[in-house]
């Protein structure tokens, strides 16, 4: 049984006033190895997560009218 995974593995044992053993208690600590493939579990499950990015900037400069003789003249010919 391949053993690499665990950290640290405690045992306690109570007993009672005649000596006899009560309880066992085992505390086991397991290296957090998870890996590059258990990373893609969680992005693969629910998709990417998203985040919001709340942006304050300044509006936008008014639009610029560019006016060439073209446009003058096609300007002239709606107003009449």
């Amino acid at each position: 049984m391949d053993t690499a995974i665990v950290k640290k593995l405690k045992e306690r044992q109570e007993y009672n006033a005649k000596g006899e053993l009560v309880a066992v208690t085992r505390d086991l600590e397991l290296h957090n190895l998870p890996g590059e493939e258990f990373d893609r579990v969680p992005d693969r499950t629910y998709g990417r997560p998203t985040q919001k990015i709340d942006l304050d900037a300044n509006p936008l400069p008014p639009v610029v009218q560019i006016i060439t003789p073209l446009t003058q003249m096609a300007q002239q010919g709606t107003r009449q």
